[in-house]
């Protein structure tokens, strides 16, 4: 379920890279039910099928996900950066500039923690979040 899930969560975001939106929501419930059948999920995880709801326009679905992953660790980044990304996503630029700032305020300690493998992963993201 995993490789499906990722390989779908590849597809939109490769769509949506090339300016395919049609495709993106084409595949978008696919990945979304694949996600669903998943028997773990982790903030990375997390992170992809709210990159993929935001993908679909499903902006209230995203935002549930950015709680989840507070809800779980009120420090980790990707909560921040899927909240910042659903408000950018709903026009809310106040929610996305005070997402925006709860992530600056928690980027530094986060980034050296050893047990964030998926920091790593996601390095370019952050990077664009870090940027003035």
């Amino acid at each position: 379920p995993e490789e499906r899930f990722n390989r779908l969560f590849d597809r939109v975001m490769r769509s949506m890279a090339a300016g395919d939106t049609a495709a993106a929501r084409q595949f978008a419930p696919m990945a979304v039910t694949a996600y669903g059948m998943l028997p773990e999920r982790n903030a990375d995880l997390r992170l992809h099928v709210a990159l993929v709801q935001l993908a679909a326009g499903d902006v209230p679905a995203a935002r549930a996900v950015a709680d989840t992953i507070l809800a779980e660790d009120p420090d980790h980044l990707f909560g921040y950066i899927v909240r910042a990304e659903a408000a950018r996503t709903a026009g809310d630029a106040a929610g996305e500039q005070k997402a925006k700032a709860d992530f600056t305020a928690k980027v530094t300690a986060e980034t050296a923690r050893a047990d964030r493998p998926e920091y790593g992963e996601h390095q370019s993201l952050i990077d664009e979040y870090t940027k003035p």
